[in-house]
C-alpha cells in the first residue's frame, strides 16, 4: 500500500511537472489563464505593490483612475501640440481631448513627423525628476514606451522558448508559481506579518504610516542620483542648464514655433516625510541662462487639497495630471493668440 501511494505521489508530481513544462513553452496558455483570473497582475495596484504586498496600501491603478479628466473650455484649431514625454504623459493617460487644438501626439520623430504649415506647432518636453539627472549624465534619451501590464512585459522579455531553453522555461515556471491567486494570498499574508511585527516592508520600498504612502526607497537615499535629496554640484548645475538649452535649440531647429520644458517633481518632493533638505534642482531651473519658457507645477502639487499621487505607485493620479494640464491649458491659451504670427515655414 505504501509503495502504491508513493507511486501515485510521484506520478502526480511528474504529470504536474509536465503540465508546467508544457505551459512554459506556450504563450497562448499564458494569455488564457490570465483572462481567467488565475494569474494576478500585481501592477494593477501600483508599480510599488509588487515590492510590498501590503493589503492596507492596495489601491486600484487602472481604468478611469489613470485617465485625465481635465478638458479645455474651448478648442483652438490653430494649435498643434506635441509632448515629448515619459510614462507620466503617455497616450493611455491623456489624449487630444485634454489639449486645445484637438490634437495630441506623444513623442516627436523629426524623420517621420511633419509639422503643419498654418498651424502654431508647440512642443512640450516633459520629464520626471527621478531620471532627469541620470539621463543627462549618461546622455541617453529616455524613450517612452506604451505601458504594459506585468504579464505582457514578462512575455516581451521572454518570448516563446523552445523545449531546450532551460533558462526561459525556468523563468516562466517561476512566474506561474509566484503570480497566481494562491501564492499572492500567502505573499500578502507574509508581508503583513513582517510589517506588523518587525516593521519590515522590503528593501526596495519605504512605507510611511504617517501619510499612508509608499515610496521607492532609492528616492530617499541622498547618495542616489535618483533622489531629490542628492546634492547637485555647480558643475552639474551647468550641465543641466546646457542640456535644457540644447533641447530647446534642437526642437526649434525642427521648426517648432515654441518649445516648453516641464519637469514633474518626484513623489517624495511633493510629499516629504522628514526634514531632510532637498537639492536645488528646481531653483536651477529658474536660472536666467536657460533658453525658452518652462511650465512648473511643483507649488500647486504640494498645496493641492486632493491627493495627487497614487498610494503605492510612483506616478501621479488624475488629480495630479489635472494640476499639470491646467498649466498646459493656460500656456496654450496664450499661444493661441499668437497663431496669426506663426513663423513656421514648411
Amino acid at each position: 500500500m505504501k509503495k502504491l501511494l508513493a507511486y501515485l505521489f510521484f506520478m502526480t508530481l511528474f504529470v504536474l511537472s509536465g503540465i508546467l513544462y508544457w505551459a512554459a513553452t506556450h504563450e497562448s496558455f499564458f494569455r488564457s489563464i490570465e483572462s481567467s483570473g488565475l494569474i494576478t497582475n500585481m501592477y494593477e495596484y501600483g508599480d510599488l505593490y509588487t515590492h510590498t504586498h501590503l493589503r492596507d496600501y492596495k489601491e486600484a491603478v487602472a481604468d478611469d483612475t489613470l485617465i485625465a479628466k481635465f478638458k479645455p473650455d474651448q478648442n483652438d484649431s490653430c494649435l498643434k501640440v506635441y509632448v515629448d514625454g515619459d510614462s507620466y504623459t503617455q497616450i493611455d493617460r491623456m489624449d487630444h481631448r485634454q489639449f486645445r487644438g484637438g490634437f495630441y501626439q506623444h513623442t516627436f520623430n523629426p524623420e517621420t513627423d511633419i509639422l503643419e504649415n498654418g498651424k502654431r506647432n508647440i512642443l512640450i518636453y516633459e520629464r520626471t525628476e527621478r531620471y532627469f539627472r541620470l539621463n543627462i549624465q549618461t546622455q541617453k534619451q529616455n524613450k517612452t514606451k506604451k505601458s504594459q501590464n506585468r504579464l505582457e512585459t514578462f512575455l516581451t522579455q521572454n518570448p516563446n522558448p523552445d523545449f531546450f531553453n532551460t533558462k526561459q522555461i525556468n523563468d516562466r515556471i517561476q512566474y506561474l508559481l509566484g503570480n497566481n491567486v494562491i501564492s499572492t494570498f500567502f505573499q500578502e499574508l507574509k508581508a503583513e506579518l513582517n510589517f506588523s511585527v518587525m516593521g519590515y516592508a522590503g528593501n526596495q520600498i519605504y512605507v510611511s504610516e504617517d501619510n499612508h504612502l509608499v515610496y521607492l526607497a532609492e528616492t530617499l537615499d541622498p547618495k542616489s542620483i535618483l533622489s531629490p535629496f542628492c546634492p547637485i554640484t555647480d558643475t552639474e548645475a551647468l550641465d543641466i542648464i546646457q542640456h535644457i538649452n540644447d533641447l530647446y535649440n534642437t526642437f526649434k531647429s525642427y521648426g517648432f514655433d515654441e518649445v516648453y520644458f516641464s519637469l514633474i517633481p518626484d513623489k517624495i518632493r511633493v510629499y516629504p516625510i522628514d526634514q531632510k533638505p532637498v537639492n536645488t534642482l528646481f531653483e536651477i531651473l529658474h536660472d536666467s541662462r536657460i533658453l525658452g519658457p518652462q511650465i512648473f507645477c511643483l507649488n500647486e502639487l504640494q498645496s493641492s487639497t486632493d491627493k495627487v499621487f497614487f498610494t503605492c505607485d510612483t506616478h501621479w493620479n488624475t488629480a495630479g495630471m489635472n494640476v499639470w494640464l491646467k498649466h498646459i491649458d493656460h500656456t496654450l491659451k496664450l499661444e493661441s493668440g499668437k497663431c496669426s504670427v506663426s513663423n513656421f515655414q514648411q
